[in-house]
């Protein structure tokens, strides 16, 4: 593999933002172009700035060969809702709207030439900074000779590692698999396209396109690899996870449970979440290290399409031990129990003295986002003084 930009190739496989919602010229640009972005609010991710009238401002950084993970930016522009230092956009017409960057280097003011741009990094928001765009937007860099992008579907790298971003599929389900190789001063030789290790399909073009029919597929996690090689003998590679739903277990939910976190005894949990109208649940936590495993599927409890109750019971804990967790709904909610008695805040932790709350447990940053539940077996119960 031509490492490039060291650990930011495997970022560059995949973009975390849709093609549709932020568009650049040029089209494949690097850290030596002019560079302009369009941004378009009806799209996924946006919901919350959709027919926004007022003035649309960003929160941008870069993430770099210095950057740790997504959540590393580096080079950000002002601060947080501070409408002096944070660019505003220019609207081009109800929704959509237009950043000039030009060159990112000067942009970002990057100084040291050892430092590399692998991705612009964007929150937008409205100027009083109460609506904005969720997740962040991710917009590639390229370097200079072969880049593989995965045009559909859309995968995400945000949290490091594909199981815990996958593409869901239903049993029935086809999803179209479209890779484009970037040329930049190179030419594709051949484009490759693996199932589970086995190859599924070649091409001899920038292009390639191939159907995932999850019936011919295995239940639960099928990883996908593409490899890219050019003329010259190097090659770009991307992986991401389809995770082909089994189907969801009917089972009532054992009594004595109530909503929330349940302690069965000093290494079990009962988890049950009221949430009608959904497809599936997982859970995710520091137990399967935020990766979506069927394992942790959650089973249903139906009374009727407006009284579902979803619930598992985890094995294994270790007593004493305070686990992280969410509720991954829908493959795209990521939500802690509402019912928990405390919750791990990836904005406002770091706030938290230790004086204040000695030994507070770390949130998972770079394995989820958004607030997450703790829960903890074995413990010791509170000797009230008063």
């Amino acid at each position: 593999m031509n490492l490039k930009l060291g650990f930011a190739i495997a970022l560059l496989a995949a973009s975390t933002a849709s093609s549709q919602i932020l568009v650049p010229t040029p089209p494949y640009p690097t850290e030596n172009d002019s560079i302009v972005v369009t941004f378009d609010a009806t799209q996924t991710g946006a919901a919350e700035l959709l027919n926004y009238s007022g003035t649309l401002y960003t929160h941008t950084g870069v993430i770099t060969n210095l950057s740790s993970s997504l959540t590393d930016w580096k080079h950000v522009k002002g601060t947080w809702g501070n409408n002096a230092t944070q660019p505003a956009l220019t609207r081009l017409g109800t929704n959509l709207y237009r950043l000039v960057i030009g060159r990112p280097r000067t942009y970002y003011n990057i100084t040291d030439p050892t430092e590399r741009i692998a991705k612009l990094a964007f929150v937008f928001r409205s100027s009083d900074a109460t609506k904005q765009t969720r997740p962040d937007i991710f917009l590639d860099l390229f370097p200079s000779g072969l880049s593989l992008i995965v045009d559909e579907p859309q995968v995400s790298t945000q949290f490091g590692d594909p199981l815990r971003t996958p593409v869901f599929a239903g049993q029935s389900d086809t999803i179209t698999v479209k890779l484009s190789a970037a040329e930049l001063g190179t030419k594709v030789s051949t484009l490759t396209l693996s199932v589970n290790g086995l190859e599924v399909e070649q091409s001899d073009s920038n292009k390639l396109q191939y159907d995932f029919i999850a019936a011919s597929h295995s239940l639960g996690v099928n990883m996908l690899s593409a490899i890219g090689v050019d003329t010259a003998g190097s090659a770009d590679t991307a992986e991401f996870a389809i995770m082909v739903n089994p189907s969801t277990e009917n089972a009532p939910l054992p009594q004595g449970l109530d909503y929330g976190i349940n302690y069965v005894n000093n290494t079990s949990v009962a988890l049950a979440l009221f949430a009608p109208w959904k497809k599936f649940v997982y859970v995710v936590g520091d137990f399967n290290d935020w990766k979506v495993d069927t394992a942790y599927a959650m089973k249903r409890d139906q009374i009727d399409t407006n009284n579902v109750v979803w619930w598992i019971t985890i094995d294994g804990l270790i007593p004493g031990q305070e686990y992280a967790f969410q509720y991954l709904v829908d493959g795209s909610l990521r939500i802690g129990d509402p019912y928990t008695e405390k919750v791990l805040d990836p904005w406002n932790d770091q706030y938290v003295s230790s004086t204040t709350y000695p030994g507070l447990k770390p949130y998972p940053a770079g394995k989820t986002d958004e607030p997450v539940s703790a829960m903890q077996t074995g413990q010791t119960p509170y000797n009230w003084q008063i």
